[in-house]
């Protein structure tokens, strides 16, 4: 599910500077940080501010404001002063962790802490500065509807994934980064960026033994086939 996939790729991203992270400028960057992981997830809601970014969500089937409590992968918005303004929003973050004894979150966000690092932060979900939480549903949609009316069917589908090598960026390249570090293959500390460099072809070669496959750094249908069993 994506919300997974966004939580990790925010954790990944702990202690990167801003620079690393997408996100080189002077301006504030907390809703370009969260821009930027949501980009390297394939889920395509862009904005430079807080407040833009909520209408957007807001207005999208994709993204859901719940009325439970925050969970992992949820994106956490902040109101600092509760005033009454066109564009209220102060502050976001990726959630990691929600302790329902504690009633304690647990975010990464940039410009928080710290101005020139990503870092990982926590705040009880009663502070009043905490306005909402909006959860991506947007793989659940995409599921048949649960019916008990509904017909079973052995019917098969294909999903085409491009062959990956040393030299190669995009989503696709992320997932398996984020793959091979879930079953804990270090890709080196720029983690799940989407470039193939050395550290991600030394992953995938060790990978390749590990799992007694064709050892050659590519990761081709055999390799995909072995990590998305787990």
């Amino acid at each position: 599910m994506k919300a997974e996939l966004i939580a990790q790729t925010a954790e990944n991203r702990i202690g990167w500077s801003r620079k690393q992270a997408g996100c080189e400028g002077t301006h504030a960057w907390c809703a370009h940080f969260v821009s930027e992981i949501l980009k390297a997830c394939g889920i395509d809601m862009y904005d430079l501010s807080c407040s833009m970014m909520k209408k957007k969500m807001s207005a999208s089937s994709e993204w859901d404001e719940p009325e439970d409590l925050p969970e992992r992968g949820d994106v956490l918005f902040f109101d600092w002063d509760r005033i009454d303004e066109p564009l209220p929003l102060d502050h976001v973050a990726v959630v990691i962790d929600y302790n329902f004894d504690t009633r304690i979150v647990t975010y990464v966000n940039g410009n928080g802490s710290s101005r020139t690092q990503v870092t990982e932060q926590t705040i009880s979900i009663d502070n009043c500065t905490v306005a909402y939480w909006m959860r991506y549903i947007g793989d659940k949609n995409s599921e048949p509807p649960n019916s008990s009316e509904q017909e079973t069917s052995d019917k098969t589908f294909t999903i085409e994934l491009r062959t990956l090598r040393k030299g190669m960026e995009g989503h696709d390249v992320a997932v398996l980064q984020w793959l091979l570090i879930g079953d804990n293959y270090s890709v080196g500390s720029a983690g799940d960026d989407g470039i193939f460099g050395s550290n991600t072809e030394k992953a995938v070669t060790e990978y390749q033994k590990d799992h007694s496959l064709e050892v050659d750094g590519i990761a081709g249908k055999q390799t995909f086939t072995e990590l998305l069993k787990r």
